[in-house]
């Protein structure tokens, strides 16, 4: 971290004492704790500032560790989906999209092993256990809360914690409330103007001794994007390619050792998808008394993907021909290979095109009922999710008589070279293939909690409740190729090619041959006029049992759990301490391949246990301003469905097989938090965390002997192996500068600083290792400003360097990197009327760049660059 940053925060932090006394009285008010289960409570903020309270009262409140994200007014939650909206929470680490440059998905404190919920409810998306946040759009969503340390009432966290979603509610609205937003976004590199809609209207009104209350809200989304890539493969040991040593061969010789890219490929990805979203309830609530409520969601997900790549093969026979290395340098270690000129390089120029259909909806009903100082409430959910995934490629190819690459520039450089990539005469059919995993999942819950208020010394209340689950997830599919070599079709070639862009990288760098003939993606998407003209049969391919799954799962959980609160002079002491058990039941059923004959043989497995996961939650309110936490959890993380499919698939000419292990234990974990705050204002607070996470059964992929008829196969699956460790601490700061003189009091920031170490070891490799996808560390800054009817943001996002494979073979095995990357973003709104704004927003302000390494810059991996948006537009509340 460099040193301007550790300056600027504690210039920052040293603001905060030196104003903690000037804090208005007014704004010394507190809400009340926010409702974990059922609806969102009351959230009605309007503006950065109002937000920043709401979640910070939540934070302040809680007896558990979290953190939470409010819309800044009724649909105006200042980011496109929800994973965009939490890269500003501490300890989160946003994944994006590689095609779309948007968030996808996030890790806590480096785990993406997370619990989603909607309302305290698992939502999850086809037959995952999770749903990709980057698939809730912004414009639903009421606030956001990320609870760091579980506590027994609540369903079983992951690894990392738990996200749930909240949306709007009735309870939100004091009168008759109706918005709706336009918005127009560009997309730079696409070239691309989108239109994006979103509405809510709701109303409550007196009926009988209640309230009842009804709320609607959707939105309409659909974007273009383009992202361009260059990617450089593993490093090869190759003994045959040149004579080093000087004795007139290169037979595989280790003195002749080069280590040099097996490819290097070029790639425009572009697309287009879109959104529906709709969500609504329906409440009676008679204070004190009793509450019913309706909930619905439906999300509905549309894309499709057009990729087409030009690759040059450095390491393999294609065609007849092989590359050679006319001449080369090498790095100063004397072995990597740095720059040259290859001769008679095969070349491969491929569409593939993927279209995507995804849809979840959940349905709800509960209620509440209050007597006396027993509170019993029930819910009870029906979710069902499908995804439908088609992919489809075609092939073509040539041979380049030379090809010149230098791995020194910024950008690697490269030239075809003797070849006329704009010629169709240069390409030849290669191969066709196809392949589509459609899945569903289902989930039928329903759950009972009784609290009973006993107002006793150190034993506030008393709180159980059982929850019992019903979980399907279902998949079949295909994945099919076949050689073209030698088939004429009968469309000549040339008239199914097309040019590719000639933009690469915008033009950011000076490169060469950005533009080649690559199949039609329209002739590629009609797939079955593809198929007639190359003499293939209308149904290919047919679907495969091997991968094909089905499984059911059971659980049954219950909970009690202590809430405490003790006067400690003049101390207070809050908090919960509970126990949550939870009975599993699996089984699966699928088709492995017969041992003798090696056709299909259905199986079915059946499995069962059981976990106990204690957790304790406190809260040590030293003085009202300042709160000391700690907190202990074991948690479980169950594994994907396709990771214990029991289906296996055997070569028989190799003697090796894959499949999944359906005996594979859910990891287990101890967690340890600590914590201290310190609030001086609404908002304004600085805080100091720490979490440790001591993991057992870490899954590791491995090759193992099994007998199988007879004859020993090396089986590769994943297993529970060796244990792991993550440890770190977070900083976090916010305030609200209103004590500065003039235009200034409209200022505020907010940065947050999470630092993580992790370790385990690799039994396979023999080497201690970080976890995949973690980052050491991760900062965050944002600078507001509100004043009158205009508020601005600007916000700065960095993430260190990250392995994101740590075996990915080749020459030393070096692991591959993603290097460290940093996202600014800002947005301005201006309140032409009391109920009119008008927004503007930019993402990706400096046009980053993303780049990988195999562990040294020496060695190059990829460049990718997403797309810059631009936003405008205008919302009305009435």
């Amino acid at each position: 971290m460099s040193a301007h940053w550790w300056l600027s925060t504690v210039a920052i932090l040293a603001v905060a004492p030196a104003q903690a006394q000037q804090v208005p009285p007014e704004q010394e008010a507190v809400a009340a704790p926010a409702d974990q289960a059922g609806a969102s409570p009351d959230i009605v903020v309007v503006g950065t500032r109002a937000s920043d309270r709401s979640a910070q009262d939540t934070k302040r409140e809680s007896d558990q560790i979290v953190d939470s994200v409010v819309a800044e007014d009724i649909g105006a939650l200042p980011d496109f989906n929800v994973a965009e909206a939490l890269q500003r929470v501490p300890g989160i680490a946003l994944d994006r999209n590689e095609f779309t440059g948007e968030g996808s998905g996030v890790s806590v404190r480096g785990l993406n092993q997370i619990t989603t919920s909607l309302a305290g409810r698992s939502i999850f998306s086809g037959v995952g256990r999770s749903l990709n946040l980057g698939e809730i759009p912004a414009g639903l969503v009421g606030r956001v809360d990320v609870y760091k340390s579980p506590q027994a009432d609540q369903i079983e966290a992951g690894l990392g914690g738990t996200v749930d979603v909240k949306l709007r509610s009735p309870a939100d609205l004091k009168k008759f409330t109706a918005s709706a937003t336009a918005r127009g976004i560009y997309r730079r590199l696409s070239d691309s103007f989108n239109p994006s809609f979103s509405a809510l209207v709701g109303n409550n009104w007196d009926v009988g001794g209640g309230k009842l209350g009804v709320l609607v809200s959707g939105i309409y989304d659909r974007r273009n994007f383009r992202t361009d890539r260059l990617a450089v493969d593993a490093f090869a040991d190759r003994r045959n390619l040149v004579d080093r040593n000087g004795d007139g061969a290169a037979t595989n010789n280790p003195a002749d050792s080069i280590y040099v890219p097996t490819t290097l490929t070029t790639r425009y990805s572009l697309g287009e998808f879109e959104r529906w979203a709709l969500g609504g309830r329906i409440q009676y609530k008679e204070a004190g008394s009793y509450e019913f409520y309706v909930d619905g969601i439906y999300n509905s997900y549309k894309g499709t993907q057009d990729h087409s790549f030009i690759a040059a093969r450095l390491n393999q026979t294609l065609y007849g021909a092989r590359a050679a290395l006319n001449s080369y340098t090498v790095r100063p270690d004397n072995l990597t290979f740095e720059s040259g000129v290859f001769r008679n390089v095969p070349f491969q120029s491929t569409t593939y095109i993927q279209d995507e259909k995804n849809s979840v909806w959940q349905a709800a009903a509960g209620f509440k009922v209050y007597a006396g100082k027993l509170q019993a409430a029930g819910d009870i959910s029906l979710l069902r999710s499908t995804k439908n995934e088609m992919r489809r490629d075609l092939t073509t190819g040539g041979i380049a008589p030379l090809f010149a690459m230098d791995l020194r520039p910024e950008t690697p450089s490269y030239d075809y070279q003797g070849i006329d990539l704009l010629t169709p005469g240069a390409y030849r059919p290669d191969r066709i293939s196809t392949s589509n995993y459609p899945n569903e999942g289902e989930e039928r819950a329903a759950r009972l909690d009784i609290t009973a208020n006993l107002d006793l010394p150190v034993l506030q209340a008393l709180q159980w409740g059982v929850r019992f689950t019903t979980r399907t997830a279902d998949r079949i599919g295909f994945d099919e190729g076949v050689s073209l070599i030698g088939r004429t079709p009968t469309t000549p070639l040339a008239d199914t090619l097309t040019a590719t862009p000639d933009d690469l990288f915008a033009n950011r760098f000076d490169l060469i041959d950005t533009t080649w003939l690559r199949p039609n993606p329209a002739v590629v998407r009609e797939f079955a006029g593809l198929l007639r003209a190359y003499g293939l049969p209308a149904d290919f391919p047919a679907i495969e049992p091997l991968l094909a799954y089905s499984f059911r799962e059971r659980t049954q959980a219950a909970y009690v759990m202590a809430k405490i609160r003790q006067e400690i002079g003049t101390m207070r002491l809050t908090g919960n301490a509970g126990v949550r058990l939870v009975n599993t039941r699996q089984n699966a059923n699928g088709f492995r391949s017969a041992p003798t004959t090696g056709t299909f043989e259905p199986i079915d497995l059946d499995r069962k246990y059981s976990a106990i996961l204690p957790s304790i939650n406190l809260a040590l309110r030293v003085t009202p301003d300042l709160v000391v936490r700690a907190a202990y959890s074991e948690v479980v993380s169950k594994p994907s469905f396709l990771d214990l499919s029991p289906t296996r698939s055997l070569n028989f000419d190799t003697f090796e097989g894959s499949g999944g292990n359906p005996e594979l234990q859910p990891y287990q974990a101890k967690q340890f938090d600590a914590a201290v705050e310190w609030y001086f204002g609404r908002p304004g607070f600085v805080y100091l965390g720490y979490f440790k996470k001591d993991i057992d059964g870490y899954y590791q992929r491995v090759s193992l002997p099994e007998v199988i008829g007879g004859q020993t196969f090396l089986i590769e699956q994943l297993i529970n192996a060796d244990a792991a460790k993550v440890d770190g601490w977070e900083l976090g700061y916010q305030q609200q500068y209103d004590f500065l003189p003039g235009l200034l009091r409209g200022l505020g920031a907010r940065f947050s600083f999470t630092h993580i170490n992790s370790n385990r070891y690799n039994s396979t490799l023999r080497r201690n290792e970080p976890l995949s996808g973690l980052s050491p560390n991760l900062y965050n800054g944002t600078v507001t400003y509100e004043l009158g009817g205009f508020r601005a943001r600007v916000a700065y996002n960095w993430r260190e360097s990250y392995p994101i494979n740590l075996n990915p073979g080749g020459a030393l095995n070096l692991p591959q990197t993603r290097n460290s990357f940093g996202i600014w973003d800002a947005s301005a709104t201006y309140q032409l009327r009391k109920n009119l704004a008008l927004f503007v927003d930019v993402s990706n302000i400096t046009n980053q760049r993303g780049t990988e390494v195999f562990t040294v810059a020496e060695r190059p991996r990829s460049f990718f660059l997403s797309d810059q948006t631009f936003g405008i537009g205008i919302r009305a509340n009435f």
